[in-house]
């Protein structure tokens, strides 16, 4: 059972009403995607509010739009935002992002979006567990349009995917004007096939840089790589 505050280094997470509870898709895009050149971002989907505090922790100065259809869990993400360091630079609306409007374009958009295609026999008995989870509220034709939409020319789309959803999305991203520039296959254990797909795109064809991560050199320890990538978000990091 997941624990309703889950305590980061520097922020603690509440998570006792929100459909979806932090989960490692979570840590790994926002521990992962690019902020170097971002001033603005949106977290599409933000649910308890996680990938918007650790964007706004890594880059001083981000304002982050935390976005979430759901009604507690956007009452929630806004109580984490409020007690974090940076309530001031985190704003969470409860809106669907197929429909949102803001004043000006955004240099990045992160998302942990719902992969599980509805009625396929994934269905979670909790409607609301079922609607973050799966493609009943966001369908990846709509994210991607919507953030073609939202992002400025140069604005750049991060987002976490199963392995086998990869080339079926990128064949949707490129009829929707989105090119990948930055990948990285992401596996449990040495030798194992990657079970996600960490991806960057952006408006303009570009070389993609590939990588591969491996998160445990064994069970219960995490590789050098992992180590590096989330050691300023875990407490036993």
């Amino acid at each position: 059972m997941a624990e309703e505050v889950f305590k980061f280094k520097q922020f603690c997470v509440t998570q006792k009403a929100s459909a979806m509870k932090i989960g490692f898709d979570s840590v790994l895009i926002g521990s992962w995607a690019n902020v170097d050149l971002a001033e603005s971002a949106i977290d599409a989907g933000t649910g308890t509010g996680v990938i918007a505090l650790m964007l706004a922790q890594r880059k001083p100065g981000l304002h982050v739009l935390a976005v979430e259809i759901d009604e507690h869990s956007a009452s929630e993400a806004e109580l984490n935002a409020r007690n974090s360091p940076w309530p001031e630079r985190v704003t969470v609306v409860k809106a669907d992002f197929r429909m949102l409007s803001i004043e000006n374009p955004v240099d990045l958009i992160v998302s942990n979006p719902p992969f599980f295609e509805a009625f396929s026999g994934t269905k979670s008995p909790s409607p609301r567990r079922a609607g973050a989870r799966q493609k009943l509220f966001l369908d990846f034709n709509e994210l991607l349009s919507q953030s073609q939409c939202l992002l400025k020319n140069e604005g750049r789309l991060c987002l976490i995917l199963p392995a086998n959803e990869k080339q079926g999305f990128l064949k949707t991203a490129a009829k929707a004007g989105f090119y990948p520039c930055r990948c990285a296959a992401v596996a449990s254990l040495p030798g194992r096939q990657a079970h996600r797909i960490l991806l960057e795109l952006g408006k303009s064809p570009c070389p993609c840089s590939e990588e591969k991560l491996v998160i445990e050199e064994k069970h219960h320890c995490y590789t050098r790589e992992m180590i590096a990538l989330t050691k300023d978000f875990y407490l036993n990091l």
